[in-house]
């Protein structure tokens, strides 16, 4: 499969727009957790596993939401002053022949050749993303290679059946709440406790804890459950993931070691809580740290996050100078609302790019045509025309902020040109003349189609008003007629009966008319009604004979740009950017 410049740096873009974007949620997190002074560890866990989980959906939602401007950066110097020379079509050239004759045809002019381009100025995209590639492949590996480990290790390891151990797993579970069944073993190539297992969680102690006290059990045991309460293994696999995905971020590796350390303090908390002393819980984890460190039949990264002496130290001060709190976890519709909050912010600060650009410029993009060839864009102060798609269109503005004038950007071979030939710019505008003329055209139509529209919806609201107008005595002659009904019997003469119903057919008659009188108001507003869509339709139709045409012209004039664009690369009116 071959993939070119342009679609590697495609690929990229798609690549470093949801890291852009969860940087910009972390930060609005972060500035959130300071503003409020939230200090306490389940709480910041909470915050932080929301923002993981948001900036994991930020692909998905990138569809959806307007493209942020990522480009790439363009130096002030990279262009060379405009050529002194005018660009002079020559005799019978096919730029002549679209000016004097308005043939459209697609130019095959032999004089016209592409200029080669070195390759270092297009192969950049191509091995970026093939380093992507390979380091995300090497992640993933080493990450699959983990959960392998982890499971033989799990498999490995013989269960225990001690009553102190049960005991201890069950007076814990039903501190925490915790209903989950979860395995107990041990092993020798374990060190310190650990919880493995996403699924079917599963507690591994060292094969020396039966000389552990009663009260060290019953700690470790808490702390082990607060992680399998938390899901804290799933936590720690999606973070895993999205860092491999996301290796150049450097808030995917933050997040990911920030979010393990969140999670040892917070079960930390939850075993003192259980009663732990915190002196002797001190302990515990300063033996652990020493058995880490010492690598003692266990392999150094599965104990990282603790052997390492400044967060050793700081979970120990922690534990010893900590003031003493009633244990407090964090709700599941809590957890939910912070995700659906940071999710919305998302949108928001998404929401907030072009708004925040049609307000510093006052241009405006027209999409001219999307064919192939070469992705042009024809810019002026106020006005942008281009050949492509809309994923050029943040590319060429930032260029309007650094070029002074008027000037054509394209890209050929994977590199972007200029060119600033104010002779090329007057023959790039006549060719798009009738294009622009019949998009004025569609405008003027859809404003009328507008206007259509508003008195459709006008007669809409006068028919929901339309109503029966009944007799306003209505009520007091159902009552009078309902009151004779009843005193009809067995024995009422055919008089009675006659006079009742020819009451009762009175009022059925004031009600029909009253009927008919709104019909006809109703009847009077659809023939309106099917006026407006008729001359709706009519709209519609000139509109889809001018839309065939524009395209068809718009078509035109863009193979007739592109017979111009090669040739300013021939004559050296085009500038590449550096």
């Amino acid at each position: 499969m071959n993939v070119t410049p342009q679609q590697a740096l495609t690929a990229l873009r798609h690549v470093a727009d949801p890291a852009v974007r969860s940087l910009i949620v972390a930060g609005v997190a972060a500035m959130a957790v300071q503003l409020l002074r939230v200090k306490r560890t389940s709480l910041l866990l909470g915050v932080w596993t929301a923002v993981l989980y948001a900036a994991l959906a930020m692909p998905l939602l990138g569809s959806l939401l307007p493209a942020l401007p990522l480009h790439v950066p363009v130096s002030e110097g990279a262009f060379a002053s405009p050529a002194e020379t005018r660009i002079r079509p020559p005799r019978g050239s096919a730029v002549l022949r679209v000016l004097t004759t308005g043939d459209f045809a697609a130019p095959a002019s032999p004089a016209i050749r592409p200029v080669p381009t070195p390759r270092h100025s297009s192969s950049w995209p191509l091995g970026t993303l093939a380093a992507y590639f390979l380091t995300t492949c090497f992640l993933l590996g080493r990450l699959a290679l983990g959960m392998v480990w982890g499971r033989r290790l799990e498999r490995g390891a013989q269960p225990i059946h001690h009553p102190a151990v049960r005991l201890a797993v069950a007076e814990q579970a039903a501190a925490l709440h915790l209903e989950r069944a979860v395995r107990v073993a041990q092993s020798g190539a374990v060190a310190v406790p650990l919880t493995l297992g996403v699924l079917h969680p599963a507690i591994l102690l060292p094969d020396n804890w039966p000389t552990w006290d009663s009260s060290k059990l019953a700690a470790v045991i808490a702390h082990e459950l607060a992680h399998v309460k938390r899901r804290d293994a799933l936590t720690r696999t999606i973070s895993g993931i999205y860092r491999c995905f996301f290796w150049f971020s450097p808030l995917a590796w933050w997040l990911h070691r920030y979010l393990a350390d969140l999670a040892e303090l917070a079960s930390d908390e939850d075993a003192i809580g259980a009663g732990a002393d915190r002196a002797d819980y001190a302990e515990v984890l300063m033996s652990f740290f020493t058995a880490i460190n010492q690598g003692r039949g266990r392999v150094r990264s599965q104990g990282i996050s603790m052997a390492q002496g400044t967060r050793a130290c700081r979970r120990i001060e922690q534990v010893l100078s900590a003031p003493p709190v009633a244990r407090v976890t964090l709700r599941r519709p809590l957890i939910v609302l912070i995700a659906a909050g940071a999710i919305v912010a998302v949108v928001l600060i998404a929401a907030l790019k072009p708004m925040l650009a049609a307000a510093s410029s006052p241009r405006s993009t027209r999409i001219i045509a999307n064919g192939d060839g070469m992705n042009f864009a024809i810019v002026s102060n106020h006005s942008m025309s281009m050949n492509g798609s809309l994923g050029d269109r943040d590319e060429v503005q930032s260029l309007q902020r650094k070029l002074p004038g008027d000037f054509i950007w394209f890209t050929h071979d994977g590199s972007a040109y200029v060119i600033q030939d104010a002779a090329t710019l007057k023959i790039a505008r006549q060719l798009y003349e009738p294009v622009e003329a019949l998009s004025r055209q569609q405008e003027a139509l859809a404003r009328k189609q507008q206007a259509l529209g508003n008195q459709q919806e006008e007669l809409a609201r006068k028919m929901e008003a339309v109503t029966v107008k009944t007799p306003g005595d209505i009520d007091a002659q159902l009552l009078t007629l309902e009151s004779a009904a009843r005193r009809l019997g067995a024995a009422s003469s055919r008089q009675e009966l006659a006079e009742l119903q020819d009451q009762i057919g009175h009022l059925q008659s004031e009600i029909g008319g009253a009927q008919g009188s709104a019909g006809r108001a109703e009847e009077l507003l659809g023939r309106q009604q099917s006026e407006l869509g008729r001359q709706q339709g009519q709209l519609g139709r000139q509109q889809g004979s001018l839309g065939q045409e524009e395209g068809r012209r718009a078509r035109q004039a863009s193979r007739a740009m592109q017979a111009i664009l090669q040739q300013a690369l021939s004559n050296g009116l085009a500038r590449r950017v550096m």
